[in-house]
């Protein structure tokens, strides 16, 4: 997943298949926290206001896992900005289950900001 000021890029290459995504700011129309029983990864639901071509169909929303929660965090910045509303924010119209409360500990780290790799010996 890629971010930039004007675009939300995904790409990903795995035993020599590609997939790209790439859509502007503007086609977003919400993007939320959808609830998740595994604790290491972070499924968030984007919303789109129109259709967009993704792996030769049209799409007008797909589902993000996100596994580190400064990543998670920037997400949420980027959301806010750019859409209005970040991942975090609840709509009650919403037909997937949203996280009813931040779950234990992920307050603290996204606080904490971007990961930081452990240094060893």
């Amino acid at each position: 997943l890629y971010l930039s000021s004007t675009r939300l890029c995904f790409r990903s290459t795995v035993l020599g298949m590609e997939a790209r995504f790439s859509i502007p700011w503007t086609l977003v129309d919400s993007a939320r926290l959808v609830h998740a029983e595994a604790n290491s990864m972070h499924p968030v639901r984007v919303k789109l206001s129109g259709e967009a071509e993704f792996d030769g169909g049209q799409v007008d929303e797909f589902d993000i896992r996100v596994f580190d929660v400064g990543a998670l965090a920037y997400l949420h910045s980027c959301s806010s900005y750019f859409v209005g509303t970040g991942i975090f924010d609840m709509m009650p119209q919403e037909d997937a289950p949203m996280l009813g409360a931040t779950p234990q500990n992920l307050r603290s780290r996204l606080e904490s900001g971007p990961s930081m790799p452990v240094k060893r010996g």
